[in-house]
């Protein structure tokens, strides 16, 4: 005699199996350690810092914008 199979338990280990073999693969392309996570944030952390760092404050919101007679230019151009 031949042994009954349930086709739809057949179908569902198939399935898992191929999804079990598709994710080794995707934690062996993408997958990172540890230690490479920790290294990376620290990096982004650093950098954002620096940035930062470096960034001009703010104008005061109680300044007036400069009028058109405080210009940077002390003499108007001349045409000749």
């Amino acid at each position: 005699m031949t042994e009954i199979v349930n086709l739809r338990r057949v179908r569902k280990q198939r399935a898992q199996a191929e999804a079990a073999a598709t994710a080794a693969q995707n934690r062996a392309l993408h997958g990172r350690t540890g230690a490479q996570k920790t290294l990376e944030r620290q990096e982004r952390t650093r950098t954002t810092h620096a940035l930062d760092g470096h960034r001009l404050p703010p104008p005061p919101r109680d300044a007036a914008p400069p009028s058109s007679n405080e210009r940077d230019d002390p003499a108007p151009a001349t045409r000749n």
